[in-house]
């Protein structure tokens, strides 16, 4: 079991990104007296886990380079009884020089990501024209396995498709996600989002050796088919680490159930959702009970609650475009087992998960379409 310890050591940033969610950036940064002490108290009280991932979190990480530096190089020179390893996103703007040679050095014991938002139209729309500041071959030739962390905005959306494509094309992996606290509601978005699903699970088909974009994947058809074939209610699934298998602290160094709720000024509440012994039984809000698709939505708990002031309930802004994801799922999956496409995303997929996920497959495209 892995337990993920993001640690907020700045709130500066170089970008202004159209959808950032840091309302209120600040100079602010962590005092390394304290991030000591966050690192002493989670091996102490994580004594039982099997990994420890410290992930830190900004603002731009690079801005704090040298508090990086000296974190780590002050953790790797103590013993410690769980295995380690650090980890932060970076826009990629300043690793370079001396910056880029100490990541390079350390690339076995510090993981690097990249948010890179497609192609340079694409990102250069999003982040501050700043596509041309980044060695994108240091990233492939260091990180290979590190996927890039690609958000989508309603600017960016109609060229969805070809960004995923030119990121592959450069031998990276992919994550990509709308994003969060935009305007979404207009239904020229949503046709939009569904044309660019749609002919990205089509590439998908033609190339099936590549990995799928976390745009396309199965978030549990065959579960949600067999709920289906037994005449089972659907149960709510919880699909990220927040607040069991991962924890925030603040720049201040208040615990947090995740980074998303750094905006939050309900500490009270944030303590509470931490106590809980299993978040499954969080009561889910009406509107998302009856929701054809609740065990495969993945509902971001922090954005809900910026929202909705509850964790279990979709962003309404954001619900319709899950239900999109969900069809281009069923399409990509329906495609790929019907015509017997070898694609490595189901090569090892029983005969028996096959026949449920045909269920949901089935039942998804007649509840949605």
């Amino acid at each position: 079991m892995k337990k993920v310890i993001q640690i907020t050591i700045t709130e500066r940033c170089n970008l202004n990104c159209v959808y950032c969610y840091e309302n209120d950036r600040n100079t602010n940064i962590m005092s390394i007296d304290l991030a000591k002490e966050i690192i002493i108290k989670s091996f102490n009280e994580y004594s039982n886990i099997d990994f420890l991932e410290f992930d830190f979190h900004g603002g731009e990480i690079a801005l704090a380079f040298d508090f990086i530096k000296e974190l780590c190089e002050w953790t790797w020179s103590n013993k410690w009884n769980v295995p380690y390893i650090f980890h932060a996103t970076t826009n990629g703007t300043l690793i370079h020089g001396d910056i880029l040679n100490w990541f390079s050095s350390n690339a076995k014991r510090f993981s690097l990501g990249l948010s890179l938002d497609g192609n340079k139209y694409m990102h250069d729309l999003n982040r501050s024209c700043s596509y041309d500041l980044i060695d994108l071959d240091f990233f492939a030739r260091t990180y290979p396995y590190q996927p890039i962390k690609m958000t989508i905005s309603p600017q960016t959306l109609p060229y969805l498709c070809n960004g995923v494509i030119d990121i592959y094309s450069k031998g990276f992996l992919l994550s990509a996600n709308l994003a969060y606290g935009m305007e979404w509601d207009d239904n020229k978005l949503k046709a939009i989002y569904q044309s660019q699903l749609l002919e990205l699970a089509n590439w998908h088909l033609e190339n099936p050796n590549n990995d799928l974009t976390s745009l396309i994947v199965d978030r549990g058809l065959s579960r949600l088919g067999y709920y289906i074939h037994h005449n089972q209610m659907q149960l709510h699934h919880k699909w990220c680490g927040t607040g069991e298998n991962m924890c925030c602290y603040s720049v201040d160094g208040d615990k947090l159930p995740c980074q998303m709720f750094n905006s939050s000024s309900n500490t009270h509440y944030c303590k509470e959702l931490l106590s809980q012994n299993n978040w499954i039984d969080i009561q889910v809000s009406d509107e998302c009970k009856n929701c054809p698709i609740l065990s495969i939505c993945p509902s971001c708990y922090g954005t809900n609650y910026i929202k909705t002031q509850k964790i279990i309930k979709c962003a309404d802004n954001l619900c319709e475009y899950r239900k999109i994801e969900a069809l281009a799922s069923s399409y990509f999956y329906g495609k790929a087992i019907m015509s017997n496409i070898k694609h490595k995303a189901i090569k090892e997929y029983t005969s028996m998960q096959k026949a449920y996920m045909a269920i949901a497959i089935n039942y998804i495209q007649k509840t949605l379409l």
